[in-house]
């Protein structure tokens, strides 16, 4: 979500269960914690996969920023340069189908794990 609050306002949100949420600060300054802890722009905080209520509250000035949260894939990751894979020889795959033009899918095949 991009969320912009104006000053002296909050905004609550409910994260799930093993779910991992962050919120980029973009502009501006907030309360992000139940604690009071500010963060500003271009500050990320990162919280716990627990399952909780996230509050972010303004002071004199407003804020803008992303609130990012989802389930975890739990899946490896192999990566280097642009391409990000699940393995080192999908990676490598990836790479000669690049340079032979052929990474551009015009039909991809999709699987949706949920």
């Amino acid at each position: 979500m991009d969320v912009q609050l104006p000053e002296e306002s909050s905004f609550n949100y409910h994260v799930k269960d093993g779910y991992t949420a962050i919120a980029y600060v973009i502009e501006g300054a907030a309360r992000f914690d139940k604690g009071g802890r500010t963060a500003s722009s271009r500050e990320l905080v990162v919280y716990s996969r627990d399952g909780e209520d996230i509050t972010v509250e303004t002071g004199d000035k407003p804020v803008r920023f992303l609130l990012l949260a989802g389930r975890p894939l739990g899946e490896p990751i192999a990566w280097y340069g642009p391409i990000v894979m699940n393995t080192w020889d999908e990676v490598m795959e990836a790479f000669e189908e690049l340079r032979k033009g052929t990474f551009i899918k015009a039909r991809a095949e999709v699987q949706d794990y949920q």
